[in-house]
């Protein structure tokens, strides 16, 4: 077990575990118990649920806090130009996002409460009904997520060539002007 969690990545671990077992521990106290005496199922449950709520933060929550706000985020480009040069920039990032996430864990625990303290009928007899609702959710959730992520290795594919042709020409031209001695 010490060896799988030590495997993990930073991002792994800020944005999806943590958040998930924070999600978990605030239900058991809360709402229901949660049998926890199973670890591996426990870090299983907890990255399920922490992916969900950080794709739910980056697709729903992120766009409804800039536009109350009307702070805006930098761009893709931007970022990945600033992160060359200042590597700061990403741990901040990292750190905003976790914010995020325990935004939106703070409000998922907040709407389940309200469902369980009001004891809302539809709830109880529709529970066919739910299901099917929460797994399409979690497909469009999915799919919107997958998109988005393609959306940035196309960005940033097209960085990292435009840099290489850069570099290219450069290189091209400091060898041509050697030349020319």
């Amino acid at each position: 077990m010490e060896k799988i969690i030590n495997s993990l990545s930073k991002y792994i671990l800020l944005e999806t575990i943590i958040p998930g077992l924070t999600f978990i521990l605030l239900y058991d106290m809360i709402i229901a118990h949660i049998d926890t005496s199973n670890t591996l199922f426990v870090l299983i449950l907890a990255y399920f649920i922490g992916t969900i709520i950080s794709r739910l933060s980056s697709l729903v929550t992120k766009k409804m806090l800039f536009k109350m706000t009307k702070e805006k985020g930098i761009s893709y480009y931007n970022y990945i130009k600033a992160t060359q040069y200042d590597d700061k920039i990403e741990e901040l990032s990292t750190h905003k996002n976790l914010y995020r996430n325990f935004a939106t864990l703070c409000f998922l625990i907040l709407i389940l409460k309200i469902i369980e303290s009001t004891k809302i009928k539809i709830f109880i007899y529709k529970n066919d009904c739910i299901v099917i609702v929460l797994l399409i959710c979690l497909v469009i959730l999915f799919s919107a997520s997958f998109l988005n992520m393609n959306k940035r290795i196309i960005k940033r594919a097209k960085i990292t060539i435009s840099k290489r042709k850069k570099t290219l020409r450069h290189n091209s031209k400091q060898s041509n002007s050697k030349r020319h001695y």
